[in-house]
């Protein structure tokens, strides 16, 4: 799939969000790894795991698109790479710290159907804040 970068402006500090097709487990279905990096370490890695199997059955093996959802007015999608994200809300920060207070909302199937979670980074953890049909959960 596609990686999707997270920039400070002003700064060299860049993150990288990646989606990596999963894998069945038992009885448990993992659709995909959300990793979350800084180019030299991992500063988020968590497991999507599916808890409903007819909604699972579709995700196996799927390249999903992520979409940037703002938290604050100025942050935005880079006008010269749509892959870009500038946390314009953090002009003075300059540590890899400051990669946070940002949402994506990971569209986790490519056909008609809205199978999509909205997953929020802050705190240096990320949280599912949208889920769909309360399927999923982070781990």
């Amino acid at each position: 799939g596609q990686v999707y970068k997270v920039k400070l402006p002003d700064s060299n500090i860049t993150g990288f969000i990646g989606y990596y097709s999963g894998y069945w487990f038992g009885e448990e279905s993992v659709p995909g790894t959300l990793t979350f990096t800084d180019g030299t370490r991992v500063l988020l890695k968590k497991n999507i795991i599916c808890n409903n199997p007819e909604i699972a059955k579709k995700l196996i093996w799927t390249d999903p698109v992520i979409k940037f959802k703002p938290k604050y007015i100025n942050d935005e999608v880079s006008k010269y790479d749509s892959l870009l994200f500038v946390l314009n809300s953090k002009p003075n920060c300059s540590t890899v710290d400051c990669l946070t207070d940002f949402s994506i909302v990971l569209y986790l199937i490519e056909t008609g159907e809205d199978i999509s979670l909205e997953l929020e980074f802050r705190d240096g953890d990320v949280f599912i804040v949208k889920n769909y049909m309360n399927a999923f959960q982070l781990r």
